[in-house]
Protein backbone atom coordinates (compact mmCIF):
# COMPACT_ATOMS: atom_id res chain seq x y z
CA UNK A 1 0.00 0.00 0.00
CA UNK A 2 1.37 3.43 -0.96
CA UNK A 3 1.73 6.18 1.63
CA UNK A 4 -1.40 8.25 2.12
CA UNK A 5 -1.49 11.86 3.28
CA UNK A 6 -3.05 10.64 6.53
CA UNK A 7 -0.19 8.20 7.17
CA UNK A 8 2.38 10.84 6.28
CA UNK A 9 0.83 13.37 8.67
CA UNK A 10 0.33 10.86 11.49
CA UNK A 11 3.98 9.84 11.19
CA UNK A 12 5.03 13.48 11.05
CA UNK A 13 2.99 14.30 14.18
CA UNK A 14 4.87 11.60 16.09
CA UNK A 15 8.15 13.38 15.34
CA UNK A 16 6.94 16.93 14.91
CA UNK A 17 7.83 18.08 18.43
CA UNK A 18 11.39 16.73 18.37
CA UNK A 19 11.86 17.89 14.79
CA UNK A 20 10.64 21.44 15.35
CA UNK A 21 12.67 21.73 18.54
CA UNK A 22 15.55 19.83 17.06
CA UNK A 23 16.54 22.46 14.51
CA UNK A 24 17.55 24.77 17.35
CA UNK A 25 20.31 22.32 18.27
CA UNK A 26 22.05 23.51 15.13
CA UNK A 27 21.69 27.12 16.28
CA UNK A 28 22.71 27.24 19.96
CA UNK A 29 22.75 31.03 20.30
CA UNK A 30 19.13 31.49 19.22
CA UNK A 31 18.13 28.56 21.40
CA UNK A 32 19.90 30.12 24.38
CA UNK A 33 18.39 33.54 23.71
CA UNK A 34 14.93 32.00 23.55
CA UNK A 35 15.58 30.00 26.72
CA UNK A 36 17.32 32.69 28.78
CA UNK A 37 15.91 35.85 27.25
CA UNK A 38 12.49 37.40 27.46
CA UNK A 39 10.20 35.71 24.93
CA UNK A 40 6.64 36.88 24.48
CA UNK A 41 3.90 36.61 21.88
CA UNK A 42 2.48 40.13 22.06
CA UNK A 43 0.84 41.37 18.88
CA UNK A 44 1.28 44.53 16.84
CA UNK A 45 3.00 45.81 13.71
CA UNK A 46 6.33 46.33 15.48
CA UNK A 47 8.11 46.08 18.83
CA UNK A 48 8.65 49.36 20.66
CA UNK A 49 10.45 49.92 23.97
CA UNK A 50 11.28 53.08 25.99
CA UNK A 51 14.81 54.49 26.05
CA UNK A 52 15.54 57.01 28.81
CA UNK A 53 18.27 59.35 27.59
CA UNK A 54 18.25 61.73 30.58
CA UNK A 55 16.52 62.24 33.93
CA UNK A 56 13.25 64.24 33.82
CA UNK A 57 14.28 66.66 36.61
CA UNK A 58 17.23 68.77 37.85
CA UNK A 59 18.42 69.31 41.41
CA UNK A 60 18.78 72.69 43.13
CA UNK A 61 21.48 73.33 45.70
CA UNK A 62 20.11 74.94 48.88
CA UNK A 63 22.69 77.33 50.32
CA UNK A 64 20.66 80.28 51.65
CA UNK A 65 17.25 78.65 52.03
CA UNK A 66 15.37 80.88 49.59
CA UNK A 67 16.50 79.27 46.32
CA UNK A 68 13.76 78.59 43.74
CA UNK A 69 13.39 74.93 42.78
CA UNK A 70 13.73 73.95 39.12
CA UNK A 71 10.29 72.71 38.16
CA UNK A 72 11.13 72.19 34.49
CA UNK A 73 10.16 68.78 33.11
CA UNK A 74 13.09 67.67 31.00
CA UNK A 75 12.10 65.36 28.19
CA UNK A 76 14.47 62.41 27.99
CA UNK A 77 12.11 59.61 27.04
CA UNK A 78 12.78 58.27 23.55
CA UNK A 79 11.70 55.04 21.91
CA UNK A 80 13.47 52.25 20.09
CA UNK A 81 11.58 50.22 17.54
CA UNK A 82 12.01 47.05 15.47
CA UNK A 83 9.62 45.70 12.84
CA UNK A 84 8.43 42.10 12.82
CA UNK A 85 9.57 39.88 9.95
CA UNK A 86 7.91 36.75 8.56
CA UNK A 87 9.54 33.87 6.71
CA UNK A 88 7.60 31.02 5.07
CA UNK A 89 9.02 27.90 3.41
CA UNK A 90 6.95 25.59 1.22
CA UNK A 91 7.86 21.92 1.84
CA UNK A 92 6.74 19.77 -1.09
CA UNK A 93 6.76 15.97 -1.31
CA UNK A 94 6.00 14.61 -4.81
CA UNK A 95 3.03 12.26 -4.84
CA UNK A 96 5.07 10.02 -7.12
CA UNK A 97 7.51 9.41 -4.25
CA UNK A 98 4.64 8.72 -1.88
CA UNK A 99 3.21 6.15 -4.30
CA UNK A 100 6.57 4.45 -4.70
CA UNK A 101 7.10 4.12 -0.94
CA UNK A 102 5.12 1.84 1.34
CA UNK A 103 4.54 1.49 5.06
CA UNK A 104 5.17 3.69 8.05
CA UNK A 105 8.95 3.29 7.86
CA UNK A 106 8.84 4.70 4.34
CA UNK A 107 6.73 7.61 5.63
CA UNK A 108 9.37 8.24 8.29
CA UNK A 109 12.01 8.29 5.59
CA UNK A 110 10.13 11.00 3.70
CA UNK A 111 9.62 13.00 6.90
CA UNK A 112 13.35 12.87 7.60
CA UNK A 113 14.32 13.64 4.02
CA UNK A 114 12.06 16.68 3.57
CA UNK A 115 10.79 18.46 6.72
CA UNK A 116 13.77 17.73 8.96
CA UNK A 117 16.22 18.92 6.32
CA UNK A 118 14.28 22.17 6.00
CA UNK A 119 14.14 22.63 9.78
CA UNK A 120 17.84 21.98 10.26
CA UNK A 121 18.70 24.18 7.30
CA UNK A 122 16.63 27.19 8.35
CA UNK A 123 18.13 26.89 11.84
CA UNK A 124 21.67 27.18 10.46
CA UNK A 125 20.62 30.04 8.18
CA UNK A 126 19.07 32.01 11.06
CA UNK A 127 22.06 31.41 13.34
CA UNK A 128 24.61 32.56 10.79
CA UNK A 129 22.50 35.58 9.94
CA UNK A 130 22.28 36.54 13.61
CA UNK A 131 26.09 36.46 13.81
CA UNK A 132 27.00 37.97 10.46
CA UNK A 133 24.09 39.42 8.48
CA UNK A 134 24.57 36.65 5.91
CA UNK A 135 22.69 33.37 5.53
CA UNK A 136 24.33 29.95 5.45
CA UNK A 137 22.23 29.40 2.32
CA UNK A 138 20.70 26.03 3.19
CA UNK A 139 17.06 27.11 2.90
CA UNK A 140 16.89 30.92 2.92
CA UNK A 141 19.20 33.23 1.05
CA UNK A 142 20.47 36.35 2.81
CA UNK A 143 17.93 38.71 1.26
CA UNK A 144 15.01 36.64 2.61
CA UNK A 145 16.27 37.31 6.14
CA UNK A 146 16.95 41.05 5.77
CA UNK A 147 13.94 41.84 7.97
CA UNK A 148 15.61 40.28 11.03
CA UNK A 149 18.15 41.80 13.40
CA UNK A 150 21.82 40.86 13.19
CA UNK A 151 24.58 41.42 15.73
CA UNK A 152 27.14 42.35 13.09
CA UNK A 153 27.51 46.14 13.21
CA UNK A 154 29.16 46.16 9.78
CA UNK A 155 25.85 45.07 8.20
CA UNK A 156 23.96 47.88 6.41
CA UNK A 157 21.43 46.14 4.13
CA UNK A 158 18.46 45.48 6.42
CA UNK A 159 14.93 45.85 5.05
CA UNK A 160 12.61 47.16 7.73
CA UNK A 161 12.43 49.73 10.50
CA UNK A 162 15.06 49.19 13.19
CA UNK A 163 16.99 46.48 11.35
CA UNK A 164 18.67 48.55 8.62
CA UNK A 165 22.02 48.34 10.42
CA UNK A 166 23.62 45.66 12.57
CA UNK A 167 23.44 46.12 16.33
CA UNK A 168 26.97 45.83 17.75
CA UNK A 169 29.59 48.12 16.22
CA UNK A 170 33.28 47.32 16.01
CA UNK A 171 34.10 50.91 16.92
CA UNK A 172 34.60 53.02 20.04
CA UNK A 173 31.39 54.34 21.61
CA UNK A 174 32.17 57.90 20.46
CA UNK A 175 32.40 56.69 16.84
CA UNK A 176 29.03 54.90 16.91
CA UNK A 177 26.53 57.24 15.21
CA UNK A 178 24.39 55.15 12.81
CA UNK A 179 20.73 54.42 13.42
CA UNK A 180 20.08 51.14 15.24
CA UNK A 181 16.61 50.09 16.38
CA UNK A 182 15.22 53.27 14.81
CA UNK A 183 17.31 55.60 17.01
CA UNK A 184 20.74 57.10 16.33
CA UNK A 185 23.51 55.71 18.50
CA UNK A 186 24.98 58.26 20.88
CA UNK A 187 27.10 58.23 24.02
CA UNK A 188 25.13 61.19 25.37
CA UNK A 189 21.86 59.29 25.02
CA UNK A 190 23.23 56.00 26.37
CA UNK A 191 22.54 54.14 23.15
CA UNK A 192 25.82 52.45 22.24
CA UNK A 193 27.65 49.16 22.75
CA UNK A 194 30.94 48.39 24.49
CA UNK A 195 33.93 47.62 22.27
CA UNK A 196 37.59 46.67 22.48
CA UNK A 197 40.25 45.80 19.89
CA UNK A 198 43.00 43.28 20.59
CA UNK A 199 46.45 43.78 19.09
CA UNK A 200 47.92 40.38 19.95
CA UNK A 201 46.05 37.97 22.21
CA UNK A 202 49.19 36.89 24.05
CA UNK A 203 49.95 40.53 24.88
CA UNK A 204 46.61 42.23 25.54
CA UNK A 205 43.86 39.72 24.76
CA UNK A 206 42.90 38.94 28.32
CA UNK A 207 43.05 42.63 29.26
CA UNK A 208 40.76 43.75 26.41
CA UNK A 209 38.28 40.90 26.85
CA UNK A 210 38.01 41.56 30.57
CA UNK A 211 37.66 45.30 30.06
CA UNK A 212 34.72 44.85 27.69
CA UNK A 213 33.18 42.32 30.06
CA UNK A 214 33.53 44.74 33.01
CA UNK A 215 32.03 47.62 31.06
CA UNK A 216 29.01 45.51 30.06
CA UNK A 217 28.63 44.36 33.67
CA UNK A 218 28.73 47.88 35.10
CA UNK A 219 26.16 49.15 32.63
CA UNK A 220 23.85 46.27 33.55
CA UNK A 221 23.17 48.07 36.81
CA UNK A 222 23.09 44.77 38.68
CA UNK A 223 25.55 43.01 41.02
CA UNK A 224 27.28 40.26 39.03
CA UNK A 225 25.33 41.45 36.01
CA UNK A 226 27.89 40.76 33.32
CA UNK A 227 27.21 39.12 29.95
CA UNK A 228 25.92 35.57 30.30
CA UNK A 229 26.57 34.47 26.69
CA UNK A 230 29.86 35.08 24.88
CA UNK A 231 30.40 33.80 21.34
CA UNK A 232 33.71 33.79 19.43
CA UNK A 233 34.77 32.75 15.97
CA UNK A 234 36.59 29.43 16.15
CA UNK A 235 40.12 30.90 15.99
CA UNK A 236 39.41 33.42 18.75
CA UNK A 237 37.90 30.66 20.86
CA UNK A 238 41.11 28.67 20.41
CA UNK A 239 43.11 31.63 21.74
CA UNK A 240 40.67 31.88 24.66
CA UNK A 241 41.23 28.20 25.44
CA UNK A 242 44.96 28.82 25.40
CA UNK A 243 44.58 31.58 27.96
CA UNK A 244 42.54 29.27 30.18
CA UNK A 245 45.24 26.62 29.96
CA UNK A 246 47.86 29.18 31.02
CA UNK A 247 45.76 30.06 34.09
CA UNK A 248 45.70 26.53 35.56
CA UNK A 249 46.90 26.51 39.16
CA UNK A 250 50.06 24.52 39.57
CA UNK A 251 48.82 22.75 42.70
CA UNK A 252 46.91 20.26 40.56
CA UNK A 253 47.19 19.08 36.96
CA UNK A 254 44.05 18.49 34.89
CA UNK A 255 44.02 17.83 31.18
CA UNK A 256 40.50 19.03 30.38
CA UNK A 257 40.76 22.81 30.38
CA UNK A 258 37.09 23.23 29.51
CA UNK A 259 35.63 21.43 32.54
CA UNK A 260 38.34 21.83 35.13
CA UNK A 261 37.30 23.47 38.38
CA UNK A 262 40.93 24.55 38.87
CA UNK A 263 40.73 27.21 36.16
CA UNK A 264 40.36 30.92 36.64
CA UNK A 265 37.96 31.80 33.85
CA UNK A 266 38.46 35.11 32.11
CA UNK A 267 34.70 35.77 32.10
CA UNK A 268 33.38 34.62 35.43
CA UNK A 269 30.24 32.51 35.05
CA UNK A 270 29.38 33.43 31.46
CA UNK A 271 28.86 30.64 28.94
CA UNK A 272 31.55 30.90 26.26
CA UNK A 273 30.99 29.24 22.88
CA UNK A 274 32.73 28.95 19.50
CA UNK A 275 30.92 29.12 16.19
CA UNK A 276 32.14 27.89 12.81
CA UNK A 277 29.31 29.91 11.26
CA UNK A 278 31.37 33.07 11.88
CA UNK A 279 33.59 33.16 8.79
CA UNK A 280 36.00 36.04 9.32
CA UNK A 281 37.33 36.27 5.75
CA UNK A 282 33.92 36.13 4.05
CA UNK A 283 31.63 37.83 6.56
CA UNK A 284 33.64 40.75 7.98
CA UNK A 285 35.98 43.57 7.00
CA UNK A 286 38.49 45.86 8.73
CA UNK A 287 39.44 45.13 12.33
CA UNK A 288 36.88 42.30 12.58
CA UNK A 289 38.88 40.27 10.05
CA UNK A 290 41.27 39.50 12.91
CA UNK A 291 38.63 38.03 15.21
CA UNK A 292 35.08 38.52 16.45
CA UNK A 293 33.62 38.20 19.93
CA UNK A 294 30.05 38.98 21.02
CA UNK A 295 29.32 39.73 24.71
CA UNK A 296 25.58 39.41 25.34
CA UNK A 297 23.48 40.08 28.43
CA UNK A 298 20.18 38.30 27.86
CA UNK A 299 18.49 40.28 30.65
CA UNK A 300 18.19 43.03 28.05
CA UNK A 301 17.39 41.01 24.93
CA UNK A 302 13.84 40.15 23.93
CA UNK A 303 12.56 37.85 21.21
CA UNK A 304 8.91 38.52 20.42
CA UNK A 305 7.23 35.78 18.39
CA UNK A 306 3.92 36.47 16.69
CA UNK A 307 4.21 32.91 15.38
CA UNK A 308 6.69 30.44 16.80
CA UNK A 309 8.57 28.24 14.30
CA UNK A 310 5.90 25.83 13.15
CA UNK A 311 5.26 23.29 10.40
CA UNK A 312 1.70 22.70 9.16
CA UNK A 313 0.25 19.35 8.13
CA UNK A 314 0.70 18.11 4.58
CA UNK A 315 -2.13 18.78 2.12
CA UNK A 316 -2.65 18.45 -1.61
CA UNK A 317 -3.23 22.12 -2.43
CA UNK A 318 -1.55 22.89 -5.75
CA UNK A 319 -3.54 22.03 -8.86
CA UNK A 320 -0.52 22.74 -11.06
CA UNK A 321 1.92 20.44 -9.26
CA UNK A 322 1.57 16.77 -8.33
CA UNK A 323 2.66 16.98 -4.69
CA UNK A 324 1.54 17.41 -1.11
CA UNK A 325 2.61 20.57 0.66
CA UNK A 326 3.33 21.69 4.22
CA UNK A 327 4.51 25.14 5.25
CA UNK A 328 7.22 26.15 7.69
CA UNK A 329 6.36 29.57 9.17
CA UNK A 330 8.01 31.94 11.64
CA UNK A 331 7.11 35.53 12.49
CA UNK A 332 9.16 37.41 15.05
CA UNK A 333 11.46 40.26 16.03
CA UNK A 334 14.44 40.67 18.34
CA UNK A 335 15.18 43.84 20.27
CA UNK A 336 18.03 44.85 22.59
CA UNK A 337 16.47 47.01 25.30
CA UNK A 338 19.80 48.13 26.80
CA UNK A 339 22.58 48.43 24.25
CA UNK A 340 25.18 49.60 26.79
CA UNK A 341 25.06 46.20 28.54
CA UNK A 342 26.17 44.46 25.32
CA UNK A 343 29.61 44.46 23.73
CA UNK A 344 31.88 43.11 21.03
CA UNK A 345 35.60 42.70 20.43
CA UNK A 346 37.84 42.40 17.40
CA UNK A 347 41.32 40.96 16.97
CA UNK A 348 40.94 37.84 19.13
CA UNK A 349 42.15 35.45 16.43
CA UNK A 350 45.71 36.83 16.22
Amino acid sequence: MSISTELLNSTFEDFKGPLVNGWQMNSPLRAMLIKKGKVSSEGGKYVERPLMTKAPARATGIFNGDEVLDRTRYKGLKRIRVDFHRVVVSINIPIKEMKQNTGKLAALSLVQAYPKTVLDGIGMDREKYLFTGKSFGMVADSAALYGYSTLNGQFTAGNGTGVENGMLDFATPAAQTETVENYAKSVADGHFNQYGDIGVVATDGQEVWRKVYRACAQYSGKPNGGPDIIVFDDDSYGKYQGLKADLVRTMKVEDNVNKSNMLQDVFGLAGVYPSLLIDLANDFTGVALDGVGYFLNTDFIEIIQLEKPNVTSFKEVDADQDCVTAKYCEHEAMIITKMTAQGCTSGGAV
